[in-house]
């Protein structure tokens, strides 16, 4: 169990990835079971980055969950759209199941288009795009089962919720090329996989959330920010992308997306954060900049 200490409170978040089978390799870049134990009374939080969606399922203590618009949701089942700016979480003694859902997988199970749910959180327990969800968050609520037993229900239950998407290969086709860091202008990713331009934006709006421009801009901070956490938060300049004309433009971009300065994210503790990349780090080595958000079928991060 790793040892964090937050806000002066020292606690302990533990974190399990679990190994994806193939067939939903494509749908869901992790899924894993998170721990926190915090001193008796305290509380941990986190600043989370940009991600795609994810279905957060707690098993008792929900956390609360706030948007940089104030938007809050406390539930035990809170689900997220595709987000270009971070989420808080703050949370006491917890325990929850996640699902990092990728564009693929929005196409598979939600039920709306992802553009009308970026930068947005749901009750998933009420009613929301999620919903087809929902059964399961209740049958893992009241399991008794061991972690194994309970991942097993989750594959099992994903695999019969809905087949897999008819856009599948052109969505997976999107997604890898645009994990390619060398790649940042949108007609050469539409040439690159083989579609108008038109054609590519229509996509993005309705299986990713966001114009193709912008989520290359959001994978170029998402590499910078990762590295930095990789490195053990020290050092911007030997972790920022090399495309930022200057640190300058890095600062305009980190302030667009994250709403605050490099050196005031560098100065918050990150607890949640820190124990996912060193679990990984176990597992893994050195997690790839953009592991945490493109298919398992192409990356070690599965």
């Amino acid at each position: 169990m790793r040892e964090v200490a937050t806000k002066g409170l020292s606690g302990a978040v533990n974190v399990r990835f679990f190994a994806l089978p193939d067939d939903l390799a494509n749908c869901f870049s992790t899924i894993y079971k998170v721990t926190v134990q915090p001193i008796p009374g305290g509380k941990v939080d986190d600043c989370l980055l940009p991600e795609w969606g994810n279905m957060r399922m707690v098993i008792k203590n929900p956390p609360t969950f706030t948007l940089s618009t104030g938007r809050e949701v406390t539930s035990h089942f809170a689900a997220t759209g595709p987000r270009s700016h971070p989420v808080n979480f703050e949370v006491g003694p917890c325990t929850l199941w996640g699902m990092a859902i990728l564009p693929v997988g929005w196409a598979r199970y939600v039920n709306a288009s992802a553009k009308d749910c970026a930068d947005r959180v749901f009750d998933g327990m009420a009613q929301s795009p999620f919903s087809g969800f929902t059964p399961l968050c209740k049958e893992l609520c009241a399991s008794q089962a061991s972690e194994d037993e309970d991942f097993a229900r989750i594959v099992e239950f994903s695999r019969a919720l809905a087949p897999p998407p008819k856009d599948e290969a052109r969505i997976t086709a999107i997604h890898t090329a645009m994990a390619d860091p060398f790649l940042i202008e949108v007609p050469e990713l539409a040439d690159r996989i083989g579609m108008t331009v038109r054609t590519l934006e229509r996509m993005c709006a309705r299986y990713f959330g966001f114009p193709p421009r912008l989520m290359l801009r959001r994978q170029r901070l998402i590499r910078s920010l990762t590295a930095f956490l990789a490195d053990g938060a020290q050092n911007w300049s030997r972790t920022m992308d090399r495309h930022y004309h200057d640190h300058a433009h890095f600062v305009r971009e980190f302030h667009s997306f994250m709403g605050m300065s490099p050196t005031q994210y560098a100065q918050m503790d990150h607890p949640i954060l820190d124990a996912f990349v060193a679990e990984r780090r176990r597992i893994w080595g050195l997690p790839a900049p953009t592991s945490a958000d493109i298919p398992a079928s192409t990356t070690q991060a599965g």
